[in-house]
């Protein structure tokens, strides 16, 4: 059996910077930052403490001025929360100002309030992922750096979005693979109006038999179809969500 590596960086935005509706949407996806609005500023990850505890947030837009707050005592997933234990409170706002009854507020890129007795500070963070725009160890095989679709069948094509060469979705690898470790680095639109499937869902589909999900899932409870599962059969040990964009 074969070992590779193998290098792949492929997104899940394929359309035009801005606000779009690709086929089969019927809410815009939001794939500039810049266009995203004051909903995209208030969304996000919040570090503090709640008392003397540490305490992660997490917020999500829903849209129209909606959010939800979600309190993870220990820190975040992946950096402190045990998996288990939270606290969900629904919330509204805008202009960069967003209010959880029972918790807390939040005010420029501050949230404080109160988690039971304990008083909630914390500043809202910017996570990235330790493995993001890692180099290709020697002997690796690289499936799409930007520079070319040499690697996959004719559906393989390069989209420019918002100045980054990006593979466009459908292509298959012209080589097979058996035994391999693939790095893959994706990035979901921001469609805080969407439900469910229907926030940047895309994916990743291995030996013909597979789906690697690829979804704005952020801030939800980890599901069989949310982003990291390997789809309708094992949901993630953890939320695999940064917030989108």
């Amino acid at each position: 059996m074969r070992h590779a590596l193998l290098i792949v960086t492929v997104f899940a935005v394929c359309a035009a910077a801005g606000a779009v509706v690709q086929a089969g949407e019927s809410v815009p996806a939001i794939t500039d930052p810049a266009q995203a609005g004051p909903e995209f500023a208030i969304q996000g990850e919040y570090v503090g403490t709640a008392g003397k505890a540490k305490l992660g947030i997490q917020v999500i837009a829903f849209g129209d001025g909606k959010f939800r707050a979600v309190a993870l005592p220990g820190g975040l997933p992946g950096d402190g929360w045990n998996g288990k234990d939270s606290t969900e409170v629904e919330g509204t706002g805008a202009d960069a100002k967003a209010t959880f009854a029972g918790l807390g507020e939040i005010s420029g890129e501050t949230f404080t309030g109160k988690l039971g007795d304990a008083a909630i500070e914390a500043k809202k963070v910017v996570r990235v992922s330790p493995t993001m725009g890692a180099k290709p160890p020697a002997g690796a095989v690289v499936l799409f750096d930007g520079s070319n679709v040499d690697a996959w069948d004719k559906k393989g094509k390069i989209e420019t979005v918002a100045g980054e060469k990006l593979l466009a979705i459908d292509p298959e690898t012209k080589r097979s693979f058996t035994s391999y470790q693939l790095h893959l680095e994706f990035r979901t639109p921001f469609k805080p109006k969407g439900q469910g499937q229907d926030r940047g869902n895309s994916g990743v589909y291995i030996h013909h038999t597979y789906e690697i999900q690829i979804l704005d899932s952020f801030g939800l409870k980890p599901e069989k179809n949310y982003a990291g599962a390997l789809y309708t059969v094992v949901a993630p040990s953890l939320n695999m969500c940064f917030p989108p964009l």
